[in-house]
């Protein structure tokens, strides 16, 4: 007699549980699992020290008495008593806890999990919510209505917004001023300043002390700085947009154009030459030079001295 018909047959002759076996016993679903250990009594559904006196238990554990060599034990499997996926998921709702902030509150068709149960066809399937995109919900400060990204659209919100972002755009502008190289305005040699969304060309000396006194009239601090500008002149590469549109046109059309030839390169020329007495050049404001509106700000000072 073998050691495992020994075992078996002191056992009872039940036969061997294999590991990840589900089986019911007493109204009970049990599962035989692998234990990392000889110690296999830890969290087993039997008392050790009955073990080797009940002749209804459900196979050996130690790797001695099975074919396996390994440890098991037995555990009892625990289900939710609810059958439909919608009753599973509301069950785990229950039970979940959510770390929310002050306007955040659960979304309550989810219920926080972001799916939500449906039936199609007759099955019960899961679905991205439609009402939320992370399972929770955003209050709005300003006129207390829902949305599921954190920003509203109403009034109020868009305008804290708009503060905020001038608020931050401010604090931007500062920083660059800091960093900036500071020029007085009679010595910055370059084509103009922007004036919010105008450019004025630095030769238009009058039409800046003119939007400076209009500050000053409305009750605002003259701007004591302004970005200078740098230049983008238009370039065009008239060769090669002809050399493109060719083969647009069709398969290797450039190759039946004659690049080559003397009249081509004087017509480039030509054109080249146009394009640069055009001088097609646009101005974008340089946040590395601040140009300073002291001397300018005293000279409109004096006008509006003058005009009262």
């Amino acid at each position: 007699m073998t050691i495992e018909e020994f075992h078996f047959k002191w056992r009872g002759g039940i036969i061997e549980r294999k590991i990840g076996e589900v089986y019911k016993k007493d109204g009970k679903e049990i599962k035989c699992i692998e234990a990392k250990s000889k110690n296999t009594c830890i969290n087993c559904i039997y008392d050790g020290k009955q073990c080797s006196k009940d002749e209804n238990i459900d196979g050996p554990c130690n790797k001695i008495n099975r074919s396996d060599k390994t440890y098991v034990k037995f555990v009892e499997v625990k289900r939710m008593k609810n059958s439909t996926i919608a009753e599973l998921m509301k069950e785990i709702t229950e039970r979940l806890c959510f770390d929310l902030k002050g306007n955040e509150i659960i979304c309550p068709d989810c219920g926080g999990l972001h799916w939500v149960s449906k039936i199609i066809n007759g099955n019960e399937v899961l679905e991205s919510c439609p009402t939320c995109h992370t399972g929770k919900l955003y209050k709005c400060p300003h006129c207390e209505k829902l949305n599921n990204c954190g920003a509203c659209n109403c009034e109020g919100y868009r305008k804290a917004s708009r503060e905020i972002r001038d608020i931050q755009e401010a604090y931007r502008k500062e920083f660059a001023f800091f960093k900036a190289k500071h020029i007085k305005f009679e010595d910055y040699k370059g084509y103009g300043i922007f004036i919010g969304d105008t450019l004025f060309s630095t030769d238009d000396e009058d039409g800046i002390i003119e939007q400076l006194i209009e500050e000053i009239k409305e009750g605002l601090e003259p701007s004591k700085y302004f970005f200078g500008t740098t230049p983008d002149t238009f370039h065009f590469d008239i060769e090669d947009s002809i050399y493109d549109s060719a083969n647009d046109f069709c398969e290797d059309g450039a190759s039946y154009l004659h690049f080559k030839e003397k009249k081509f390169k004087k017509g480039i020329k030509l054109l080249n030459r146009w394009l640069k007495e055009g001088n097609l050049t646009v101005y974008y404001e340089d946040e590395t030079t601040a140009v300073l509106m002291g001397s300018l700000i005293e000279k409109a000072m004096k006008i509006i001295k003058e005009e009262n």
